[in-house]
């Protein structure tokens, strides 16, 4: 544990905490995949973790299309107040839609649909925190992401100003000058990522996950 999860505060604390979550997550969840019972797990989400901000964080990291979160691009961080558990993202590079699909050259109608035979998204490797919350909470996770959709942060509109408000903080031609650069289109960057998110709304219209957006030809089908 000392040498697997670098800790980034407190070295005197050790790992013991650490261990204990993890641990006891992974006997309730093997215990619950193999009962079908969930409630000790859900409990123990509930009790160990603050579960609003654990809710909201994988409802909306899920609509980011996320492909690289399952052993890593996340910090576990325990809140000294109440000792309650929380994630926070770390690298969300080529999420809304661009892995495997998007780019300037895009003409919108190949989006990354997960790997074939491989439900994680990634080389089999599995994210037991979020699998395990969203085996014990998933009508709770559909219900919040309709929520947010419909007057919260996941709707279009307020995703497409969030898009051009960052879009404006960009210098094209800071971005040209580095040495590391590589050729880019920023407004053909910007529509692919508004209209994905015109299509994820309506992948919460439909609701259901396996659907393709209703009347439209972009081929996405929800995480």
């Amino acid at each position: 544990y000392k040498y697997t999860y670098q800790r980034l505060t407190n070295d005197w604390n050790g790992t013991r905490e650490l261990r204990q979550m993890i641990e006891t997550l992974n006997t309730l969840r093997a215990a619950a995949a193999m009962s079908g019972n969930y409630s000790a797990l859900r409990n123990y989400f509930m009790t160990t973790f603050d579960y609003q901000k654990l809710l909201d964080y994988i409802a909306i990291r899920n609509w980011s299309q996320p492909w690289d979160d399952q052993f890593h691009n996340h910090f576990l961080y325990r809140r000294l107040g109440d000792g309650k558990w929380l994630l926070i993202p770390q690298d969300k590079d080529r999420e809304f839609g661009e892995h495997f699909g998007w780019s300037p050259q895009s003409t919108g109608k190949s989006f990354y649909m997960g790997e074939q035979g491989d439900m994680d998204n990634r080389n089999g490797s599995w994210n037991h925190i979020k699998d395990g919350f969203i085996k014990s909470f998933r009508a709770e996770i559909l219900a919040r992401i309709a929520e947010l959709d419909a007057n919260g942060v996941l709707n279009p509109t307020t995703v497409k100003a969030k898009i051009d408000e960052a879009a404006a903080t960009f210098s094209v031609t800071d971005y040209n000058a580095s040495p590391a650069a590589l050729p880019c289109s920023l407004a053909g960057e910007l529509m692919p990522m508004k209209v994905w998110a015109d299509c994820r709304h309506q992948d919460v219209l439909d609701a259901a996950a396996s659907a393709k957006c209703a009347g439209s030809t972009c081929g996405l089908k929800a995480d």
